[in-house]
């Protein structure tokens, strides 16, 4: 039943920062955060990928700091690569 809570509770926190988000790599790298915070994990990705191709278009990730657990706000692109 607690993680049941605790991933409803990542669930609403996500589509509330979509409500306040403008574009589609603040609305990832925004969920990407909350999903790698709720799962306790030291860092995450989301592979954006083109429908007709199947290429990567773009890499959103998230990194943290190993030692104190620090999310940082750093996320990158790698679009073109």
């Amino acid at each position: 039943m607690e993680q049941s809570n605790k991933f409803s509770r990542a669930s609403w926190q996500i589509m509330e920062q979509l409500l306040e988000v403008d574009d589609l790599f603040e609305a990832l790298s925004g969920s990407l955060e909350i999903i790698v915070k709720t799962l306790n994990s030291e860092a995450g990705a989301i592979w954006y990928l083109d429908p007709k191709t199947g290429e990567s278009l773009m890499k959103v990730g998230l990194p943290v700091s190993l030692g104190d657990k620090d999310y940082d706000s750093a996320v990158f692109e790698l679009a073109g690569e």
